[in-house]
């Protein structure tokens, strides 16, 4: 496949980049800085220690080759140093024909889950928040609550319901509607509101006229609005409370940018606006936020129900998308093969990787497709997966597509890695999915979650974090990688840290098939770099904001520490199986 300028152009968003290209004397001192996260913690600069873990296996044998599933992005195939490094389908023909009629046609290296048949790509996908929101919008989003029963505005008229609401149900609707994961639930919800505000408006302008006969609305101020109101006792009526709030709130604020002759006229502003403007000004909001996050052509490009697990007969064999920068350095990171006297490689060359696109430019992966690829990677014999970052919300009746997946790859011994956010988030406070607490109390050993440290030893500034939630950190700040069409840069992308756990893991494998992927997790974690008393300031997230806080190491994850291949190396040459 000939590479296009257009693919860097397209996906440049998803992962910042150095300088241009450069001479090939400037290449090599790129590749050295670049390649710190191999180095040793002992000479200063905290990597992985890789030349420590060749030498203690230099006298042993290569006894698997490991199988590693990236699930994301998706990769340049051809890229040089790449091509030696692709798993292939031993199962299946470059013919046009289900050979190994698991539903996908001529999945070589692996498979796009959010492809067309006829060889495009989904370039955004919606939140997972947002779908959700859209599968009950019909139900619930019209729906206000006076404390005694449901009712909906038809024709501005105030209409209540006869059959009775799942309350369940629509509580979960509306915590959708309160929480970040859909914005565009929030300006529908603005909109419903404005027909309640615009009935309250207008039962006040009466009731305004006959409290003061003899004033004008443009006479009646602000002060004389709060007056009648608190004449009025309303505290106990919770949606005529929150009218009032935002009506005399919008009043004070306008009252602020009016000149000193025009203070008089507060309640013609307040009536004006929620009687006569308020309406169509949610509606455009919503209008544009529609447009804008929630259309991403998954009928018509990929044209499966992403509602329904079972059907999974979709997409193609198209494994190079507008994404794929990320899902090339990856790749390069954990099998790069040096090739052409480059001086590149990955930390495991030999590895071989199996390629399940996801993930598009823009957006959340679908959890439907993020399940039937692990089930995927699972059924085609992969020893480790690497997911893409960690969903913020995940619907009930879809957290068991994903966490049976990595159920049954645990059952079968497969490591699943997963970067965290770069958010600032404590995962004690935020849940992100998959999580190392499990599910229906069940936590999974082979599941290991990961963040990214720099060559100081210092974890990002904006890392997720928390001893509950985190496994350990990893090499991942600027580090030199491949590119698609057979270009390398040095980079930062908030999922280097895993992909240098992936590699290290592949690494172990290879030389010591007999662990699982427990087991190598358990080896990862208890073999850091120990960095237990180490201050470090970090940025957190309050609320909306972000803060700076010390911690200790410790507080950060539970290995305290940083991934060193050199002492998992040591730890799995006298690791006891358990039969």
């Amino acid at each position: 496949m000939k590479k296009v300028l257009t693919l860097f152009i397209t996906s440049i968003a998803v992962i910042s980049l150095n300088a241009q290209v450069t001479p090939e004397d400037y290449a090599k001192s790129n590749l050295k800085k670049g390649s710190w996260y191999k180095s040793a913690p002992e000479s200063g600069v905290y990597g992985i220690d890789l030349d420590g873990a060749k030498r203690l296996v230099k006298d042993r044998k290569i006894k698997k080759t490991p199988i590693v599933a990236l699930i994301g992005s998706g990769i340049d195939a051809e890229h040089e140093a790449l091509k030696g490094s692709l798993w292939f389908n031993p199962k299946e023909k470059p013919d046009g024909i289900d050979n190994d009629n698991n539903g996908y046609i001529d999945d070589i290296n692996g498979w796009n889950f959010i492809g067309s048949k006829d060889g495009a790509t989904m370039d955004y996908t919606t939140k997972e928040g947002i779908r959700e929101w859209l599968r009950l919008k019909d139900k619930y989003a019209d729906l206000l609550f006076d404390g005694e029963k449901f009712f909906k505005y038809v024709d501005g008229k105030r209409q209540y319901l006869t059959t009775p609401v799942d309350m369940n149900e629509y509580k979960y609707f509306y915590n959708l509607v309160l929480n970040n994961n859909a914005p565009v639930a929030k300006t529908y919800a603005g909109f419903v509101v404005a027909s309640m505000f615009k009935e309250y408006v207008e039962r006040w302008n009466v009731e305004l006229k006959e409290r003061f006969p003899n004033k004008a609305m443009t006479e009646i101020s602000l002060e004389d609005f709060k007056q009648f109101m608190g004449e009025k006792s309303i505290e106990k009526d919770s949606l005529q409370n929150l009218a009032f709030a935002f009506s005399h709130m919008y009043g004070s604020m306008v009252k602020g940018y009016m000149k000193e002759s025009a203070v008089d006229s507060s309640w013609k502003m307040i009536y004006n606006n929620f009687a006569n403007k308020q309406i169509g000004f949610s509606l455009k909001n919503y209008e544009n936020e529609y447009k804008r996050s929630v259309n991403d052509n998954r009928a018509s490009i990929v044209g499966d129900n992403p509602n329904d697990i079972n059907d999974y007969r979709y997409g193609n064999n198209v494994l190079m998308t507008s994404a794929s920068m990320s899902g090339t350095m990856n790749s390069g990171i954990i099998a790069g093969k040096d090739v052409n006297n480059t001086g590149f490689s990955g930390i495991f060359p030999e590895a071989k990787i199996m390629t399940l696109v996801t993930t598009a430019v823009d957006g959340e992966p679908y959890v439907k497709d993020l399940a039937l690829a692990v089930r995927y990677a699972v059924k085609n014999g992969a020893d480790i997966i690497l997911l893409p970052f960690q969903l913020s919300f995940i619907p009930t009746d879809k957290m068991d597509w994903l966490y049976d997946a990595i159920g049954e790859a645990e059952k079968r011994g497969i490591l699943v890695i997963a970067p965290v956010w770069e958010a600032g988030e404590d995962l004690a406070v935020k849940k992100y999915y998959p999580s190392k607490d499990g599910y229906k109390g069940k936590a999974f050993k082979n599941l290991m979650i990961v963040a990214n440290s720099d060559s100081t030893g210092i974890p990002i500034q904006l890392s997720n974090y928390g001893k509950e939630g985190l496994d350990l950190f990893a090499p991942a700040h600027l580090i030199y990688s491949t590119l698609p069409g057979d270009i390398y840069k040095t980079a930062s992308s908030s999922s280097f840290g895993a992909a240098v756990t992936v590699g290290s893991a592949a690494f172990l494998k290879a030389y010591f098939p007999e662990l699982n992927g427990a087991q190598i997790r358990e080896i990862l974690v208890k073999n850091c770099t120990d960095r237990k008393g180490v201050e470090v300031e970090k940025s957190i997230r309050i609320k909306d904001n972000l803060e700076k806080e010390i911690f200790i190491f410790e507080q950060l994850c539970e290995s305290a520490g940083i991934l060193n291949l050199k002492k998992s190396v040591e730890a799995a040459l006298n690791f006891k199986v358990k039969k």
